[in-house]
């Protein structure tokens, strides 16, 4: 634990960033404030709000992008995805993006617009991460969403071969 003056002095040397700062403070008060109901509420709202107006004016402005990663275990998560994911797209963070597009996925309630998010991750592991085998994995998902998908058999069937996985796709007997 710091005091103000030593969280400024390491602030001021680089030793601490802004973001990590922000964050140990948050994590301390949503540890201790229940005990003690010092804080009526903290603003996340307001937060996102504030990173999206930057995001704005600079795009790929790292320390935000940073700070809108530790938003992606919280309940606000859908919210800093869509923030994350034009940055992560024009930075060609492949492996993030692939994280942020899987958690909208997940949380997507249009059907539709869920296995579109889920083919992009498929997508995403196989040509940008050269990951076959957890394409392959995302591909069962989808089909287990819309088993009447065509392009989805085929899509099995194309890395069933690449990966000699026929045994996956085979119908198990009742």
């Amino acid at each position: 634990e710091l005091t103000i003056e030593e969280a400024s002095r390491h602030l001021a040397r680089g030793e601490l960033s802004a973001v990590t700062l922000t964050q140990a403070v948050l994590d301390r008060i949503a540890a201790v404030d229940p005990r003690i109901g010092a804080y009526l509420t903290l603003d996340a709202e307001g937060a996102l709000a504030a990173y999206a107006r930057v995001l704005a004016v600079a795009p790929v402005h790292g320390p935000t992008l940073a700070a809108l990663e530790q938003f992606l275990d919280r309940p606000e998560a859908a919210q800093a995805a869509a923030l994350l994911e034009p940055a992560m797209r024009s930075e060609a963070r492949w492996e993030f993006l692939m994280r942020v597009v899987a958690l909208q996925a997940r949380e997507e309630q249009d059907p539709a617009e869920k296995a579109r998010r889920t083919r992009e991750v498929a997508e995403l592991q196989e040509h940008k991460l050269d990951d076959a085998t957890g394409a392959y994995g995302t591909w069962q998902r989808l089909l287990a969403l819309d088993p009447s998908d065509g392009s989805v058999r085929e899509q099995l069937e194309r890395l069933a071969g690449a990966l000699d996985g026929w045994e996956a796709l085979a119908p198990r007997p009742r």
